[in-house]
């Protein structure tokens, strides 16, 4: 392929980077709301996984696939990877409440 065809590319790559971007800041504002979840759930003695919850999200990213003409099976998979994280997240943040706690307990004694 000449420089020239591959430089045609070149303003469409553009194009993806910038939404690839977006894509990366609106990824965190939703682990940043999941961060707020489990803070929520812990105070709220709620269980951190939901399998109704996750299949929740996952049907519905397969819905606003079949709406916008994309697989639905990709969609249900990147609903996958999103909770699969959050999940991460939130047992993250569990883990580290009950080691403070479990801290402050041994510091009291």
């Amino acid at each position: 392929m000449t420089q020239n065809k591959i430089d045609r590319l070149a303003p469409l790559r553009a194009q993806l980077d910038r939404l690839d971007g977006e894509l990366a800041e609106l990824i965190r504002t939703r682990l940043s709301i999941c961060m707020q979840v489990a803070e929520v759930k812990m105070a709220n003695g709620i269980a951190m996984m939901q399998p109704e919850r996750v299949r929740h999200v996952q049907e519905s990213y397969a819905a606003r696939g079949r709406q916008l003409g994309l697989d639905p099976g990709f969609m249900r998979s990147l609903a996958s990877l999103l909770v699969d994280e959050a999940c991460r997240v939130e047992q993250a943040i569990i883990n580290e409440s009950q080691q403070r706690k479990a801290g402050g307990v041994a510091d009291e004694h």
